[in-house]
């Protein structure tokens, strides 16, 4: 119920927190309805995760620095009203989003995050806010509702790959995973283009 808010919880222990009245319509009027909500939640860990984020793990950071990133964790989150019409958070108003740790990778954890959303337009991740880790989540505050990924920047390192089968033909749509060690967390993703180039 917009009007008192609540929290919703995804898959297990991570979540998001709504205040009362805080969710508005596509005209930017308050919203006093039932809110539907869609989530995703992505382990860092998983091999799946490759396949089922946006974009790849490269970033730009607030004073426009392009870096790579290493994901604690991912989160969807999407609003809508009964009919189906996207809502989204009112203007001076956020949402707490709380993102589970694997148990593996606690202790190795910083304990303040950037927060980054997805920037669909431009297929990037973008630096909005931090979060701190407390009690094995990483909890922080969103003005909006996309993709949300808590992410450890590191420079960047450009690295061009073209990759053809055995006839020298290009291989279209193919993942290619580059890893630092055996961290799966400091893995960087992307797929090749029609030419096989990524």
């Amino acid at each position: 119920d917009a009007t008192t808010g609540g929290t919703v919880t995804i898959e297990g222990s991570t979540g998001v927190a709504f205040a009362p009245n805080s969710i508005i319509n596509a005209n930017g009027e308050v919203f006093d309805g039932e809110v539907y909500i869609t989530h995703a939640y992505l382990d860092p860990t998983a091999s799946s995760t490759a396949n089922r984020m946006p974009g790849n793990l490269q970033g730009v950071r607030t004073d426009l620095e392009e870096v790579a990133l290493q994901s604690y964790g991912m989160i969807n989150v999407g609003l809508e009203d009964a009919n189906g019409i996207p809502l989204n958070i009112g203007k001076g108003f956020t949402a707490t989003i709380s993102v589970a740790l694997p148990a593996t990778i606690i202790a190795d954890a910083p304990a303040e995050i950037p927060l980054w959303s997805f920037n669909e337009t431009f297929g990037i991740w973008v630096e909005e806010g931090s979060a701190n880790l407390v009690n094995g989540h990483y909890v922080g505050e969103v003005a909006h509702f996309s993709w949300w990924n808590c992410d450890a920047p590191f420079p960047l390192i450009e690295l061009d790959v073209t990759l053809t089968d055995e006839n020298e033909n290009p291989v279209a749509g193919h993942i290619v995973a580059i890893g630092f060690g055996t961290d799966s967390l400091a893995t960087y993703y992307a797929y090749t283009n029609n030419d096989g180039f990524t």
